[in-house]
This record gives C-alpha cells, sequence and structure tokens, in this order.
C-alpha cells in the first residue's frame, strides 16, 4: 500500500494483469501518469477518457488539478494541524482512493478494452482480458428508460422526496444501526422488534440530519429504470425483478455523460449510491392513509462488479411504491395486478415523461429540484393558465429550502435564488418536452421573473398550458 505521501508522485509503475489467448492471466507492469484534464495529446484515443502512447506503452489519466492540490493541502494540515473536521477527513479519505485507483483504472482500460488486439503486440501476452467489463445477462435494459417517470400523483408525489406530505415520502436517518430487513417477509425491524414510521422519526429524535448530500435526480432515474423494467417483465411473464443490475456505461449514457464513464465518475456513482442507503422510505397503506406508515429501506446495495462493470441493489421501498401505486398485492415473488386490463394507461395517468434523463448530470441540483415541482405542478393542473406560486416550489423542495436556510446574508441569498431560478428556466426549456406539449408556454427571465428574498412568500410564476 502506497504512503499517503507518495499519491501525489504523478508518474508511478503500476500492475495489472492481462489474459493471452489460451485464457492464462498474466501480470504486466505499466508506467502511467496522471496529467491535467486538458492536457494535450496527439495520440488520445477517440471518445476514451485515458491516452495511450502506442510506441512506449505509457497511459496517461487526466485528473482535475484541483483534486491534487486540495488533497495536498488537506495532506498538510493533517500532518502538521489544525486537525482536520469530519467533513475534511471523509473528503480527505475520497481523494485518497481516487488518486490510488485512478492509474490502475486507466491502465486496466487501456490494455484490456481496446477492440484492436494488434495495438498490444509490444507487450508480451496482451490480448483480450477473459474478464472484460461486458454486460451480463440479467442487466437492466435500460433503454426501455426514455424520460425521468416523475410521480404527480398528489398522494404520492412526495414518495421519491424528503417533503413529509402525502401518503408516502423519505426519511434520511442519522444511524442505521439495530435496523434489519428481512427479504423473504418484506418487514423491517428495530432492535428485534417491528419498525414503522414512529420508528424512524425516535432514531431522529433530538438529531438534526443533514440533507444537502443526497443526489435525489439521480435516485429519480433509478426509480425510471425500474418501473420501465416493471413494465416490461409484467406484461412479458407477469413477473418483477427484485435486484437490478446496472451497466455502468448504459447509466452514463441515460446521464448524458457518454459510455466511456471514467473512474472519477464511477466512485463518485458508488459513493452515491451508498449515501442512499442512509434514506428509508414511509409509504401508508391507502385505503388507512391516518395510520402509521411502513417503513422500507430505500435501497440496499449489493455492490459493485468490476468484472461486468455494475451496480446491483434491490429497493424494497420503491418497488413497494410501484405496487401501491398500480394497486398490486404481493404473492412471494410474483406481483399481480388485481386490475389486469391495460396497465400501461395507469403508467400514464400516474407519472409524467416529460423531464430527459440526461438532466441528472446537471451540477446545480437546486435548479433541477425546481425544475421536478414546477413539471409536477403544471401536469397536475388541469388549467389552460397555471399559476404556481414560488412558497409552492419551496414546500416541495426541502433542499433548496434548506441551501437558502443556511445561506446568511441577503446579498448572498439572492444571489442562490438568481442561479438555481435563471438554470432552472433554462433547463424546463432544454431538458423537458414542455414546449413541445404546449408550444405557446414561455420560459424566459422576463416573462417568469427571478425571485428574491423580499418576494419569496408572495410572487407566482404564471405558465401557459394551452396548446
Amino acid at each position: 500500500m502506497e504512503r499517503d505521501s507518495e499519491l501525489l508522485n504523478k508518474k508511478k509503475t503500476v500492475q495489472i494483469s492481462v489474459t493471452d489467448k489460451d485464457g492464462k492471466e498474466h501480470p504486466i507492469d505499466v508506467e502511467t501518469e496522471m496529467v491535467p484534464v486538458d492536457h494535450e495529446i496527439s495520440y488520445k484515443t477517440e471518445n476514451e477518457w485515458w491516452s495511450k502512447d502506442p510506441e512506449t506503452g505509457k497511459v496517461y489519466a487526466p485528473i482535475p488539478e484541483h483534486y491534487a492540490l486540495h488533497f495536498q493541502e488537506l495532506q498538510a494540515r493533517k500532518e502538521s494541524g489544525p486537525p482536520l473536521t469530519e467533513d475534511e477527513n471523509r473528503i480527505y479519505e475520497a481523494l485518497k482512493v481516487v488518486l490510488q485507483e485512478l492509474p490502475v483504472f486507466a491502465a486496466d482500460n487501456a490494455y484490456n478494452t481496446q477492440p484492436d488486439a494488434s495495438s498490444l503486440e509490444s507487450v508480451e501476452h496482451e490480448t483480450k482480458k477473459r474478464t472484460n467489463r461486458t454486460r451480463k445477462k440479467d442487466y437492466v435494459d435500460t433503454s426501455l428508460t426514455k424520460h425521468i417517470s416523475l410521480i404527480i400523483d398528489q398522494e404520492y408525489e412526495s414518495g421519491l422526496s424528503l417533503r413529509k406530505s402525502g401518503n408516502a415520502y423519505l426519511k434520511p436517518l442519522v444511524s442505521t444501526d439495530g435496523l434489519n430487513y428481512n427479504p423473504d417477509t418484506g418487514k423491517l425491524s428495530f432492535a428485534g422488534l417491528p419498525a414503522s414510521e414512529a420508528t424512524l422519526e425516535e432514531i431522529n429524535r433530538g438529531k438534526v440530519v443533514e440533507i444537502g448530500e443526497f443526489d435525489l435526480p439521480l435516485l429519480k432515474l433509478f426509480y425510471s429504470i425500474i418501473l420501465s423494467d416493471f413494465r416490461e417483465s409484467f406484461s412479458t411473464n407477469h413477473e418483477v425483478n427484485e435486484s437490478f443490475a446496472i451497466y455502468l456505461p448504459d447509466l452514463a449514457e441515460l446521464m448524458g455523460k457518454g459510455r466511456n464513464i471514467s473512474a472519477e465518475d464511477t466512485i463518485l456513482l458508488r459513493n452515491k449510491v451508498g449515501a442512499f442507503q442512509t434514506l428509508y422510505g414511509v409509504i401508508r397503506d391507502p385505503k388507512y392513509p391516518k395510520r402509521i406508515g411502513s417503513a422500507l429501506p430505500l435501497l440496499v446495495s449489493l455492490g459493485y462488479d468490476d468484472t461486468t462493470n455494475t451496480i446491483r441493489f434491490s429497493s424494497p421501498y420503491m418497488l413497494r411504491l410501484i405496487q401501491t401505486l398500480y394497486d398490486v398485492t404481493v404473492r412471494r415473488s410474483k406481483l399481480r395486478l388485481n386490475k389486469m386490463n391495460e396497465p400501461e394507461k395507469f403508467l400514464i395517468s400516474e407519472h409524467a415523461d416529460i423531464i430527459n434523463t440526461s438532466i441528472t448530470k446537471e451540477r446545480n441540483k437546486r435548479s433541477v429540484e425546481i425544475v421536478f415541482a414546477i413539471v409536477t405542478m403544471i401536469e397536475q393542473s388541469k388549467d389552460e393558465n397555471v399559476f404556481i406560486s414560488v412558497q409552492e416550489i419551496f414546500d416541495r423542495s426541502p433542499q433548496l429550502a434548506e441551501a437558502l436556510k443556511n445561506t446568511i446574508r441577503t446579498s448572498n441569498k439572492n444571489t442562490l435564488l438568481k442561479r438555481a431560478f435563471s438554470k432552472a428556466y433554462e433547463l424546463l426549456e432544454k431538458q423537458t418536452t414542455l414546449k413541445e406539449r404546449y408550444p405557446n408556454m414561455v420560459f424566459s427571465e422576463e416573462f417568469l421573473g427571478i425571485p428574491t428574498v423580499s418576494t419569496l412568500k408572495d410572487m407566482q410564476l404564471h405558465f401557459i398550458k394551452k396548446k
């Protein structure tokens, strides 16, 4: 294992395994160098994130310079003080993983995913690797997912939100210690006793839970993939998958990142999936909405398989949410609709497929949160002139509300609002099909206006839904 002080050495030799034509693996040493992202290399392989010199075999791995600089700064603090905060230490460990794994990941890609085997002749035994990252037969067919499926049923619209409202919502926990989910019974327990909505409230009692880290747009994409898979598998054989393997290049393509997913993005995705495991879903029986809701894990990570380049997970809560929306009952591993006729029409009535999946790549998550809120209310409204108050948007956007609350100065609050809403208007036009459905709809700042701290409570946005 490298010492932390050695991680900043941009040139290093790493060892990987390649498989010869007889299927035997052989270790080889590969010279690598980490270079700035904008580093010009004439022999860069088209559409690949890494570069390989065909003459020397040296592999170049691009990395944002600020990663190394920030790691160096934190490393100096770690050695001589002042001590790192908990958040800084978490960042330090994450950066350490990137710096350790990036050269190996680049070399492995360069020598084991090349379509032209003849380019590897300079290295003995370098032919296509048996464990090349290819799809497993049981991966989810992401081509079925065309848009983000946004829940517009008013009782369940918060099912994938941190907003405590209606018959379903997400609950972040300070700790999951003592919680245990039994997939055979579909029940959650805490310290050996049945757990419910009340149990989750008790776990968090008197504690503050940060919610800014959760990538809910990515979560909604996962939901859309599961929903598409549900629809397809049920219509084919009346069965529904209970766990899902997603091929990362497929996921990256849906996110608008291109199929050649980088090592950095792979690590980030795995970390985001890991963060979802502290979220639990609460769902109430539609027949008894006033009763205490059932609690279920939002996502159970089953790990990352580097031989197939897939992430595998199950989602007891999202499946239960879909089952409820489809009015289904669970019988062992099979799901049977109470109403067998035309489930597709039910899908259309309970969801809006308007937002492009590539919206998940947007960095301004608060703007994306605004888009989700606005599209939901537009589709719920039956009026040709839809008036949405800014306060309603904030009510549906807990992360945006928290970000504004945590911003101290009024001028900074107004800057946050300007950036969030301005970008949201842009995304409404470029990342949704609203304009195609409603040609008279306008998304300009001049028409809609930008809210400020002084206008938050009274300002309304006007959307023309007339076709």
